[in-house]
């Protein structure tokens, strides 16, 4: 009988191990990111890990590229045919952005990552 619980136990652990992840992005926000004119607002979005980021009102005449100094670094690029564009950012970090047309103008922008620590996963100890 100790065995059954113990095996249960783990069952249990390995589970929670496999569901919190999704658990805990049902957490996640959405920033919105204005694009109005030659303005981003805000123009410095600080967000959680897992969060999401939107930009609103991009169209033909504007992009969000990621990238400093009006150079992309691949790791996004909304194009310019979409109205909408929105990215997940899992991993913290500071990341760079402008607008491909405008970045001449000053268009840049900032999404700032905070780390999250995960307090979701319980502990299992006795074994």
């Amino acid at each position: 009988q100790e065995n059954t619980v113990k095996i249960l136990a783990m069952f249990i652990s390995l589970m929670l191990l496999i569901c919190c992840p999704f658990i805990s992005q049902s957490h996640a926000a959405v920033h919105q990111v204005s694009v109005s004119g030659l303005s981003l607002s805000p123009q410095t979005a600080t967000i959680n890990a897992g969060d999401t980021v939107t930009w609103i009102g991009l169209s033909f005449f504007h992009s969000s590229t990621s990238g400093a100094n009006c150079q992309p670094d691949g790791i996004w690029n909304s194009g310019r045919s979409v109205d909408t564009f929105s990215k997940i950012f899992n991993d913290p970090g500071t990341y760079p952005y402008y607008c491909i047309p405008h970045c001449s103008f000053g268009m840049t922008g900032t999404v700032i990552v905070n780390a999250v620590s995960d307090t979701t996963a319980p502990t299992v100890t006795g074994f």
